[in-house]
């Protein structure tokens, strides 16, 4: 792949997070985990743009945030973290959880669940990663009328290649039955799966890539 063609970093900035936490909640909003969880579309759209402004502000101070543009703005965003810098502590939380207090009064029970799955997903990082750590990627999404263009692959490309040269490993979960065939294409491999969500929501696919030479 041409580097011209690869994702940048996201220009930290309010202006900034608020646009690409607007990419991925449209990405997600039909996201089978978060159907699920937020079952009401209202409630889903509020909830997702302060679940993305938290990780999008985290992920600029912790992590790496990739953005492509198109002639219409931001198309797509990935938030990715280093081994070792995910889950945040609880201090961290406390510094970015403000966006969520709103839909939390409004909200407490979808609040609640949201919370639990939150917890599940995190041991399930916990358990699937290799010692020595793993590159999170926490989020990816492309807006849905720029998807198939190949922004998915500019936005895991930089990270990719950087985990091979370090001889990283890479993690991420996924509800989507589609999403898997389609990481498998970039070396992911299914490890487990969280049931958090059993016996009347999907499963979280959990995925690992190992470190490829040469």
């Amino acid at each position: 792949m041409d580097p011209a063609d690869l994702a940048a970093e996201l220009a930290p900035g309010r202006a900034s997070v608020r646009a690409a936490a607007r990419v991925l909640s449209s990405a997600l909003r039909g996201d089978p985990g978060f159907s699920h969880v937020l079952p009401e579309p209202h409630v889903r759209r509020s909830a997702l743009d302060a679940i993305h402004r938290v990780g999008l502000t985290d992920g600029l101070r912790h992590g790496r945030v990739l953005g492509v543009h198109d002639d219409a703005g931001v198309a797509g965003v990935a938030v990715w973290y280093p081994p070792g810098a995910y889950p945040m502590s609880t201090l961290r939380k406390l510094r970015t959880l403000g966006p969520l207090v709103p839909v939390a009064l409004a909200h407490p029970r979808r609040t609640a669940a949201l919370a639990r799955l939150g917890s599940a997903v995190e041991a399930g990082l916990r358990d699937a990663v290799p010692r020595e750590g793993a590159w999170y990627l926490e989020v990816l999404g492309v807006r849905p009328d720029a998807q198939r263009r190949g922004h998915g692959r500019r936005l895991l490309a930089p990270v990719l290649a950087d985990a091979d040269r370090t001889g990283a490993s890479c993690y991420l979960e996924t509800s989507r039955e589609e999403n898997v065939r389609y990481y498998e294409g970039f070396g992911f491999r299914v490890v487990g799966e969280i049931t958090a969500l059993r016996p009347h929501g999907p499963v979280e696919t959990q995925m690992l890539r190992a470190p490829r030479s040469g």
